[in-house]
């Protein structure tokens, strides 16, 4: 072997070196990331579950749910809020009576549930979705 071979073998060794060296750092970088995000995430939970029995749940609904469908009766609409109406008491403990509000293409129902009480009692069914209508308060004229 000449000098240039074994000059080269010593630079390849070193170079192995430090790469060996720079993963490891990377290695153990990593580690002591996963160690502290492990940490962290116990302590979430031990939080979350320590917190929970402090929460008690609200007695909501205390009084009927008015479902309003704002579309005249015989619909499909009109039909699935009534299925809806009707396995609501099981799932609630009170009824679900519903309103028909027609007219204006689903703008008088609508505008009614718009200006009610936002307190979650009188909901919107406007074809297949259900809102409380607490989003912009619009005046159809």
């Amino acid at each position: 072997m000449s000098g240039y071979e074994n000059l080269r073998i010593i630079l390849l060794f070193l170079a192995r070196i430090k790469i060996r060296s720079v993963f490891e750092e990377r290695r153990k970088a990593m580690v002591r990331q996963l160690i502290k995000r492990g940490f962290f995430g116990i302590l979430l939970v031990l939080v979350f579950f320590l917190a929970v029995p402090v929460v008690s749940p609200q007695d909501f609904p205390k009084k009927p749910v008015a479902l309003i469908i704002p579309f005249g009766p015989g619909g499909s609409h009109d039909l699935t809020g009534r299925a809806l109406s009707s396995v609501a008491p099981d799932c609630l403990g009170v009824p679900l009576p519903i309103h028909l509000k027609g007219g204006g293409g689903g703008a008088i129902g609508s505008d009614f549930v718009a200006s009610a009480i936002p307190d979650g009692y009188t909901l919107l069914f406007d074809r297949c979705l259900i809102t409380n209508g607490t989003g912009s308060k619009r005046r159809y004229t």
